[in-house]
């Protein structure tokens, strides 16, 4: 892994402990006001969220890291030869984005910063919006920590990711349709996003229905159902997605321990909220409050597990991954939030300090998972910057 690796530890810790500072200090001035359930205080400190940004907009803005930065570089200066009829038979609102930024300006330093800072954004506005739900610095720490890095190289992707994201909101105001034209436009950034629509209609199937108290059905299905594609495959492998995801089609050669270890981990979180939740609210008087998070959550994971077993046969869903991060992102942060605002005592305690190692554990092995198997294949071994000096190997 080298020294770099060092680098992105030390920006990863960096950012949390702004996000922390933004739960815990207080200041007259710069906080944005949002209320928390249970009369908690729940002002974050603007200055100390900005600082959290700007540290991971500062090492991406800056960087030339990355195997496909050449070819997004390519993409910015030829989105102005393109016409219109090509850009609309392509990844139309992508390109549409580097038209207007090559409109102010040809240097791809600059784009690059635009870029970093509106996927920031995203991320970060969606995070405020769930902090009354959520644990603030915790959510920042597990974004950072998988996925962060990812933005260095797949851009696209991750631009995607960060649009659906922040429009989780939409999600849980139940204003389906304005969640699906998100989805659009997403597919106008990354056309792999058309497939999330997976995800909506499982979420308004299950929340508008009996159907949700059958938690574990519901993840068993999704396993059936990841099964079942895979034992498909040779029916709908070749069905053309776009002419550009030709390439990624793949043999499967069977299931690696490392996607049963972080699923069953998952799950077991997962499981472990609902048996807590029932000692939690054994009169279901805050259901409502809670529910469309984790269920969302049940959702996001159950969807990712059908996106991992088929990408064992086409590269597109493996690449899907990137916008599971809510599982990860807000539940994980969630569990910590709820775990400690609740009052428990004796040996519920002790247990869930125990699942509390496991979520910092967990969130550990799946970074220097990434930082083993795919820093190196993504160009992100090597740091480099726009000025050219370099750290890693």
């Amino acid at each position: 892994m080298g020294a770099t690796v060092y680098l992105y530890v030390a920006i990863i810790l960096l950012a949390t402990m702004f996000a922390r500072l933004a739960v815990t200090t207080r200041m007259s001035f710069g906080r944005v006001d949002f209320e928390l359930n249970k009369g908690t205080d729940g002002e974050l400190n603007g200055i100390c969220v900005f600082l959290s940004f700007m540290t991971l907009f500062l090492f991406t803005a800056l960087s030339t890291s990355g195997t496909d930065y050449s070819s997004y570089e390519r993409w910015f200066n030829q989105s102005v030869t393109y016409s219109w009829q090509e850009i609309f038979d392509s990844e139309w609102l992508y390109y549409i984005f580097n038209r207007v930024v090559h409109y102010f300006t040809s240097d791809f330093r600059i784009y690059i910063a635009v870029y970093s800072a509106v996927l920031l954004l995203l991320i970060y506005s969606g995070l405020v919006y769930l902090s009354d739900k959520i644990d603030f610095s915790w959510a920042v720490f597990v974004y950072a920590a998988l996925f962060y890095l990812p933005m260095f190289n797949t851009k696209r992707i991750c631009l995607a990711a960060a649009l659906l994201f922040f429009a989780v909101r939409f999600l849980m105001e139940k204003r389906y349709f304005v969640y699906l034209l998100f989805i659009v436009l997403a597919s106008g950034i990354h056309t792999a996003s058309i497939f999330w629509l997976l995800f909506l209609l499982s979420y308004i199937f299950i929340n508008e229905r009996t159907y949700r108290d059958h938690k574990i059905l519901v993840i068993l299905a999704y396993v059936a159902l990841a099964v079942a594609l895979i034992a498909t495959r040779n029916y709908w492998l070749n069905i053309e997605i776009s002419k550009r995801y030709e390439q990624y089609t793949t043999t499967f050669t069977g299931i690696g321990i490392g996607i049963i270890l972080k699923y069953t981990v998952l799950i077991f979180l997962i499981v472990r909220w609902m048996n807590l939740s029932n000692f939690y609210y054994p009169d279901n008087a805050q259901e409502t409050r809670t529910s469309a998070v984790w269920r969302m959550a049940l959702i996001s994971t159950g969807v990712s597990l059908v996106f991992s077993f088929s990408g064992y046969v086409n590269q597109v869903f493996s690449r899907m991954q990137t916008y599971t991060m809510y599982s990860y992102v807000v539940f994980l942060p969630f569990l910590i939030r709820e775990w400690k605002t609740q009052d428990y005592d004796g040996e519920l305690s002790s247990e869930v300090s125990i699942t509390k190692a496991v979520i910092v554990l967990y969130v550990i092995f799946l970074f220097f998972d990434f930082a083993n198997n795919q820093m190196s294949t993504s160009g992100l071994d090597i740091y480099t910057t726009i000025w050219g000096w370099s750290l890693g190997n």
